[in-house]
């Protein structure tokens, strides 16, 4: 099963902001019942303890829906945001796939994202997938 919904809102954000504490990438839109969804990826800055790092954190909707080290992958295109799981993480263990149309974010929300993902996936191989763009 896969939850689905259209992004209107979203970016990468670092420590550099006074309210966030790691690198986060938030996306929120709504499914074409009019529900509200929203996922975040994070992972703690480079310059922080290794001894300290977790791995990449990854949760939708709630936090009870979230999960270290749990995306298999995580493909990045203009049009849409298709997050493959490793295993349910969801309390009705149901959800194998988050697929988001991400082509009416603003550009520059979408740049912040693209340039921000490879911040969270670093050390990782074959995970994180960015289309080509032209630009």
């Amino acid at each position: 099963m896969q939850l689905e919904f259209r992004a209107d809102d979203g970016g990468f954000f670092t420590p550099d902001d006074p309210m966030i504490f790691c690198l986060l990438c938030a996306v929120s839109g709504k499914d074409p019942d009019g529900a509200e969804h929203h996922i975040t990826i994070q992972r703690i800055a480079e310059d922080e303890d290794p001894s300290e790092d977790n791995g990449i954190h990854f949760c939708f909707d709630d936090q009870i829906n979230g999960a270290y080290n749990c995306v298999q992958k995580f493909y990045l295109a203009r049009s849409c945001i298709d997050v493959q799981l490793l295993r349910p993480i969801d309390w009705q263990e149901k959800i194998h796939r988050v697929l988001i149309d991400v082509s009416n974010l603003a550009d520059e929300a979408f740049d912040s994202i693209r340039r921000g993902l490879p911040r969270i996936f670093r050390g990782t191989d074959g995970i994180l997938d960015i289309a080509l763009l032209n630009s």
